[in-house]
């Protein structure tokens, strides 16, 4: 059997973007993979009432949680997303583009979680 010698063909990729774009991907890979830290303490900002029911959140949890554990889930049929109000003071940055309402992704959402129950 006789081989004959084959000539390569140069790949028209541009190698040096290709290096940088394989580097930045495998940089955000290991970035994307990170834990991250519960912080130690947080200040109350005003928004609630009452904080008192705020109990220590555990290991994997945010600082401070609620959970009604007398909460019956059962007895419930239906969700109510209440519409999503946006207030910006004179002094603020936001462009007009920005302020327009978001009426929009609000219908998107909902549409998207009107699904049927995860437990039987």
């Amino acid at each position: 059997m006789i081989k004959i010698p084959m000539k390569r063909k140069k790949c028209k990729t541009k190698t040096p973007y290709f290096k940088i774009l394989t580097i930045l991907c495998f940089t955000s890979l290991i970035y994307a993979c990170v834990t991250t830290q519960q912080v130690k303490s947080t200040k109350t900002s005003g928004f609630l009432d009452n904080y008192s029911q705020l109990k220590k959140g555990n290991k994997g949890e945010t600082l401070l949680v609620y959970v009604d554990y007398s909460t019956n889930f059962k007895k419930y049929n239906k969700i109510l997303f209440n519409p999503v109000q946006f207030y910006s003071g004179a002094s603020s940055n936001l462009s007009p583009k920005k302020k327009q309402p978001w009426e929009n992704i609000l219908q998107l959402e909902a549409h998207a979680w009107n699904g049927s129950s995860s437990i039987p």
